[in-house]
């Protein structure tokens, strides 16, 4: 299990969306997670 940093559910995972940020691998539950994610990194 993995915890998405932005609402911070966990996921199994190979069930997590995955994206490489700031030379960081990072898991979210969801797709909208991970772009609100990235909206903050800017």
């Amino acid at each position: 299990m993995v915890q998405d940093p932005v609402c911070g559910t966990y996921v199994p995972a190979s069930d997590a969306v995955c994206a490489r940020i700031g030379g960081k691998r990072l898991h979210f539950c969801s797709e909208e997670c991970r772009d609100a994610y990235r909206a903050g990194q800017r």
